[in-house]
């Protein structure tokens, strides 16, 4: 289960169109389903957004955050209790 907020750190070295994407996988949505999408043009450098996830997800196995064109997806990875 996950409530809470995701926060993107992305660095641009020229000026960017991009999509930002929040995506969870869990039980019910293993191909992954976007919960937070932002779409932005900026400039050369820095920037942080967060991205509120308001809903709880049974089974949660990660949170992956992207951006359009971008070169990979990171993801935090959730596993059950330990036994």
């Amino acid at each position: 289960m996950c409530i809470g907020t995701v926060i993107m750190w992305v660095r641009y070295n020229t000026t960017a169109a991009k999509t930002w994407r929040v995506i969870v996988y869990s039980a019910r949505h293993p191909g992954g389903l976007t919960v937070a999408s932002r779409a932005f043009t900026l400039e050369r450098g820095w920037y942080g957004r967060g991205f509120g996830v308001h809903q709880a997800y049974q089974g949660l196995s990660a949170v992956c955050v992207t951006a359009t064109e971008s070169f990979g997806t990171s993801c935090v990875h959730f596993s059950g209790p330990a036994s």
